[in-house]
């Protein structure tokens, strides 16, 4: 058994440490500016965000094969090869990080003329964050789990100390405090990655990147469109206002997914390094099981204390958002399902299984949009669509823990 000094000092406690600061700060933040903005602003702000949340993924999953394939290869002591793929990986997304200024820019002449600014300033900082995960992809590769639990914490620190940007010039002092916040720690990065392996631009290495992260980067792209298809569905059905509305559940759904991410963060790259030295899928599934039951249980509690604090919590600090509270408390359980689906994710990733994971994502994301269009067509609201979300969610953990499971039993029947 672990000692109880042991466990504190694991990288997953460390970086969890970190992660439990941002939370904090995040949501004392995130209340703050909500209150600041109002729902109509809000509203806007979260019609923006959807740019964000979709480009993202426009690197041809360059981030997600750099995750991957650097642990694979550490594991298998090729440190040449790492820095060589490395290099490749900042070459290609050089190259998405333009692709990205373009089609962001028509999407601004399309749906974002009355806020082009903000359209623009969303567009930088979504290249700006592709990079970001780059570096932290890296930084993962080599364990350096402590850095990040101090880059984590101190950008939560630093995106509060900004909050008076937002108090002083509203959207526009949104948009100038997330940029300045990137500088920074985009600089941090830079300076303490230990994976620098310059640029790199050969065809070869960019089809070998896409073929492998690209169908993990579509799972990501699917995966998307499923934790925003409500807000998608609210902004285009109902309005910027409804969508203001909902931003107590958008809110909660950002805070309960932390959880199961910085666990996942952690044990991701460790199962890929085993995968690559032994390729046993049975041996990874305990700590999958385990961490199913630790994300569940902890998104569970969290999910029960939310349902019955919040309307008085909301009418106390922000009694502007508590038409929304009825949805929010809809979403909640929403939450723990897709709390409990992110161990099984990784797993699938990790064991080669992604046009599995890719086909699973396909039919929950049909699903819910077939329902969620329904539910527009019938004429209902912001609640009745985070009902259908929930259950849409259920669905998809469903299946994923469901595929996780029979793979490793089969694998352990084949050994």
């Amino acid at each position: 058994m672990k000692s109880i000094s042991t466990i504190i000092r694991s990288p997953a406690a460390v970086f969890a440490s970190g992660s439990y600061v941002s939370i904090l700060l995040n949501l004392l933040q995130g209340v703050l500016f909500m209150r600041i903005l109002g729902p109509e602003r809000y509203g806007i702000w979260l019609s923006l965000l959807l740019l964000f949340r979709y480009g993202q993924h426009t690197h041809f999953g360059t981030v997600q094969s750099i995750q991957r394939q650097l642990p694979l290869l550490r594991g298998q002591g090729d440190e040449a090869a790492l820095k060589d793929y490395a290099a490749a990986g900042h070459g290609m997304l050089v190259i998405a990080s333009m692709g990205w200024g373009v089609l962001g820019s028509l999407l601004i002449m399309f749906f974002y003329r009355e806020v082009w600014l903000g359209g623009a300033a969303l567009i930088l900082v979504t290249g700006m964050e592709m990079w970001w995960q780059q570096g932290v992809a890296e930084l993962k590769t080599q364990h350096r789990f402590g850095i990040l639990a101090s880059m984590i914490s101190s950008r939560a620190a630093l995106n509060f100390a900004l909050l008076p940007l937002v108090l002083w010039w509203g959207l526009d002092g949104a948009y100038a405090r997330w940029i300045l916040l990137l500088v920074v720690i985009l600089a941090w990065t830079w300076k303490v990655n230990p994976v620098r392996g310059g640029f790199v631009f050969d065809r070869a290495m960019f089809g070998k990147i896409f073929r492998d992260g690209g169908p993990i980067l579509v799972v990501g792209v699917v995966f998307t469109f499923q934790v925003s298809l409500d807000q998608t569905l609210i902004f285009l059905g109902l309005g910027e206002a409804a969508l203001g509305r909902y931003g107590v559940a958008a809110l909660l759904m950002t805070i309960m997914l932390v959880i199961p991410s910085a666990v996942g963060q952690t044990a991701y790259p460790r199962m890929l390094e085993q995968f690559g030295r032994d390729a046993d899928a049975s041996a990874l599934f305990p700590g999958v099981r385990r961490r199913t039951i630790l994300v569940t249980s902890t998104s569970a509690v969290i999910a029960v204390i939310g349902f019955v604090a919040m309307p008085a919590v909301v009418g106390w600090i922000m009694p502007a958002y508590l038409p929304g509270v009825t949805a929010a408390r809809w979403l909640l359980p929403g939450g723990v399902f897709l709390a409990a689906s992110v161990p099984s994710s990784d797993f699938l990733q990790t064991v080669q299984k992604q046009y599995l994971h890719l086909r699973l994502s396909i039919v929950a994301f049909s699903v819910q949009l077939a329902a969620g269009l329904s539910v527009l067509w019938a004429g209902g609201d912001i609640a009745d669509i985070a009902a259908i979300t929930t259950a849409s969610f259920g669905l998809y953990a469903l299946l994923l823990v469901s595929a996780a499971t029979r793979h490793a039993r089969r694998s352990r029947s084949l050994k």
